[in-house]
């Protein structure tokens, strides 16, 4: 049993230090064993911060390594996450909460690790996108829900079963210089200079690897709004779209597949 435990993360190589502290954690194990097939229950709780928790509870077998179980994760702020990168991206997240769900399976199996996600949810509430050091919006998403996510490590799919998401708006534009402004504001030229990582070469001479399967039953969208201005011009021109609503079924990147579209 772990009572009331502090964990703090910095990380003092950025120009705006980041420094994030988990505190109250609370960590019980019942029952712990290495006799084979003996199952030990288990619970976590911790809280991220203001308003946001993580709780996470289930069983845990050292003999064959197999662990199964539930977790919530309430009120994360995708503002604290950006705080750690806010020197190397040129977009700022103004707002915004999200909550993600899921049971879950994990273990060696034959091997082999084996990890499947059952029933997972997330969503994402009040996000606020913006150019960094102005008042310009890039994105405005009320709401955000993924329903139904199954997820599977050895077939390497994934299945979401309902996407849904309305009266978002999002702004574009076209700069005098001829780009696209969410070009430059999405760039991560940086964040990639200070994170890159040397990929390690691999025998090609083997059979290729499987892709991943991405399918998703019902995809839902209610109420866009689209703003786009074209500044090359001595006057601005400006194309509005309102009410831009799109259900999309069975999308999927396996090959020959067909997606219906109504919008």
């Amino acid at each position: 049993s772990i009572e009331k435990g502090r964990f703090v993360f910095s990380d003092l190589s950025l120009v705006t230090p980041y420094e994030k502290t988990v505190f109250a954690v609370e960590f019980t194990l019942n029952n712990f064993s290495t006799r084979k097939d003996v199952a030990s229950p288990y619970s976590f709780n911790a809280s991220l911060g203001e308003d946001t928790t993580f709780t996470w509870e289930g069983d845990l077998s050292i003999n064959p390594l197999h662990s199964r179980g539930r977790f919530v994760l309430a009120g994360i702020k995708p503002r604290d996450l950006w705080k750690y990168i806010l020197d190397l991206v040129h977009f700022e997240v103004a707002t915004g909460t999200v909550n993600v769900a899921g049971q879950y399976q994990v273990g060696i199996e034959e091997k082999n690790f084996q990890a499947q996600l059952i029933g997972g949810e997330i969503q994402l509430n009040d996000f606020n996108l913006i150019e960094k050091g102005t008042d310009n919006q890039i994105a405005r998403l009320p709401l955000l829900s993924v329903q139904g996510i199954d997820a599977d490590l050895a077939k390497k799919q994934v299945v979401g079963s309902c996407v849904t998401s309305k009266d978002a708006h999002v702004n574009g534009w076209l700069d005098p210089d001829g780009t696209f402004g969410i070009e430059k504001v999405f760039s991560l030229d940086a964040l990639k200079a200070k994170y890159k990582t040397k990929l390690k070469t691999t025998d090609e001479s083997g059979p290729p690897s499987q892709p991943w399967q991405l399918t998703v039953k019902e995809v839902m969208v209610e109420n866009y709004g689209l703003n786009f201005e074209d500044r090359t011009t001595a006057t601005p021109k400006r194309i509005n779209l309102d009410s831009i609503r799109v259900d999309l079924k069975n999308l999927s990147n396996q090959r020959d597949s067909k997606a219906k579209i109504n919008a």
